[in-house]
């Protein structure tokens, strides 16, 4: 099997990704948000999982900590979003994480 995958869904590698995030946001911090994933229905594309896992792992992680940074463990912490878009027939394909974590 190769490395590419040509059917890989982002909605999926974005779930793994946040499950890593969420565990590791818990275990360091006591607290993390949840993560709402807005993705089209089925779409897929040809990448390496591996590598966009990777990067979303790093975006979501350091958004869910400034989230509890900013919010306080315990509080009510606003969501996380991962919004995948721009996919209808374009060669490009977006995908946003928006966090309320207090920007820098």
């Amino acid at each position: 099997a190769g490395v590419i995958k040509t059917d890989m869904s982002p909605e999926d590698v974005a779930l793994k990704a946040i499950n890593d995030a969420t565990q590791m946001c818990e275990r360091a911090l006591g607290d993390a948000p949840e993560v709402e994933v807005i993705a089209p229905e089925g779409f897929t594309f040809g990448y390496i999982p591996s590598y966009l896992h990777h990067m979303l792992f790093e975006v979501i992680k350091n958004s869910m900590r400034a989230v509890v940074e900013h919010h306080g463990v315990g509080n009510v912490l606003p969501p996380v979003r991962v919004v995948v878009s721009g996919c209808n027939g374009n060669e490009d394909c977006v995908i946003k994480v928006a966090d309320e974590g207090g920007g820098i």
